[in-house]
């Protein structure tokens, strides 16, 4: 909750927050947000609550539920769409139950941590060069281009038969891998034959579990400290060993950072930043679903047209419709039958020869979504276009969509300026 609404205010957005901790609602009062920040101490799992804090006033545009209590989070979310229909609802879930219950009320986004979790290592192992560019487009402002680092195939350890480790355990299986477990209570968990009694912290039960000769770790346990401990104690054994570490909370952040896993997992920082790359626009959601079905090959083109803008950074969203009262000057140049294309559009507003750093990465129109439109692909009226790109780029060229000299420059690099004294001297040169 406090990376969304650090990332929110960041981006000029008023929050209110509910939180049933006191001490926490005074420590956002001591917090210097860059827009203003309400807090509530009470609980989110009263529809009355929610009205209090302004769930049906005109202003308010988006309800998030990350409360770390699945069904509270559902609760806020069914509450949500009933009582304001017009908010945009995104939430965590815990369960497949609870996910598929918030997507039947048409909440927004739908975060399950253990399934982001296993779905980005999943593209990891199968699509590396499309994982990291989703990775990178769903961590969140602030966020790194991880360095492309093939995972290997071969004998693999888990340790922690848990939601994440028996998911885990699963994906690996299912690509053909070899996979030991080690796990305090095998029998309790029912953990597969063969797995080993311990919590994976000891020497003895990694070189059980066959560390030697393994390729890869997986560190998945409940407990940071113990995952953090198997790291350091695989590695002593297996220098060579690929390193996937399950991160519960935040409060060791930096002891992770300094272990240098090669794969980290954070689930809130998961939920944090799926949900603040779609909360921009509709759009991003069916791109990011779209984004998923392409093969390797593609996704590594589509890093690299994202990367001739961006440095590491991942790039900002926006999204606008063409349209008489969204882009004036794009619609009546359209509607006057001329032929504007996506590589006009993308013209750098002070000098028409260079370009924006910006990309049409998605058109929605009537039929059919466009991914990754060519420069050559005309525009229409009613267009829905998802633009990617540096900060403030979509600001620059909305200002031309609204201006119809600033809109014929774009299109033809002639500057013409407009008043009285200038339309009285065109008119002189044109007769002379």
């Amino acid at each position: 909750g406090r990376m969304l609404t650090s990332a929110l205010t960041d981006r000029g957005y008023q929050v209110v927050v509910i939180e049933d901790n006191q001490e926490k609602v005074e420590a956002l009062e001591v917090v210097e947000f860059m827009a203003p920040v309400t807090a509530f101490c009470m609980n989110a799992n009263l529809p009355e609550n929610l009205i209090e804090a302004g769930l049906r006033s005109r202003w308010c545009t988006g309800v998030i539920a990350v409360t770390g209590e699945g069904h509270i989070n559902l609760k806020v979310a069914i509450s949500a769409t009933l009582l304001n229909h017009k908010v945009a609802v995104y939430a965590s879930a815990d369960t497949r139950n609870d996910a598929d219950n918030m997507r039947s009320f048409d909440t927004d986004c739908v975060v399950n941590p253990v399934e982001e979790y296993v779905r980005r290592l999943e593209l990891a192992i199968d699509k590396p060069d499309l994982f990291r560019l989703y990775h990178w487009l769903n961590s969140g402002p602030g966020a790194r281009l991880t360095r492309a680092t093939p995972i290997p195939r071969g004998k693999w350890i888990v340790c922690g038969y848990s939601r994440v480790g028996r998911a885990v355990y699963q994906l690996l299986r299912e690509r053909g891998m070899e996979v030991a477990v080690i796990h305090p209570d095998p029998e309790q968990a029912g953990c597969p034959y063969g797995t080993v009694a311990g919590r994976g912290t000891q020497a003895e039960e990694l070189s059980a579990a066959g560390v030697e000769e393994a390729v890869g770790i997986v560190a998945a346990t409940s407990d940071d400290a113990d995952n953090l401990s198997i790291l350091i104690t695989a590695r002593a054994l297996n220098p060579e060993l690929f390193h996937v570490v399950l991160e519960n909370g935040l409060s060791s952040h930096a002891l992770f950072r300094a272990a240098e896993p090669d794969f980290l997992g954070q689930p809130s920082m998961v939920v944090a930043g799926t949900i603040l790359s779609r909360i921009s626009s509709g759009l991003v959601e069916p791109f990011i679903q779209q984004l998923l079905q392409l093969n390797n090959d593609t996704g590594r083109d589509a890093l690299a047209r994202f990367l001739r803008h961006q440095n590491d950074h991942p790039p900002e969203f926006s999204s606008g419709r063409i349209s008489n009262r969204r882009s004036p000057a794009l619609a009546r140049a359209l509607t006057a039958g001329q032929r504007i294309t996506v590589g006009n559009l993308l013209a750098d507003p002070s000098n028409w020869r260079e370009r924006l750093h910006l990309e049409v990465v998605m058109i929605r129109k009537q039929k059919e979504d466009l991914l990754f439109p060519a420069d050559d692909v005309p525009l229409e009226m009613g267009d829905r276009l998802l633009l990617a790109g540096r900060d403030g780029e979509a600001q620059r060229l909305q200002a031309v969509l609204e201006n119809d000299q600033r809109l014929e420059y774009l299109l033809t690099g002639r500057n013409r300026q407009h008043g009285v004294f200038w339309r009285w001297l065109e008119q002189r040169s044109s007769k002379g």
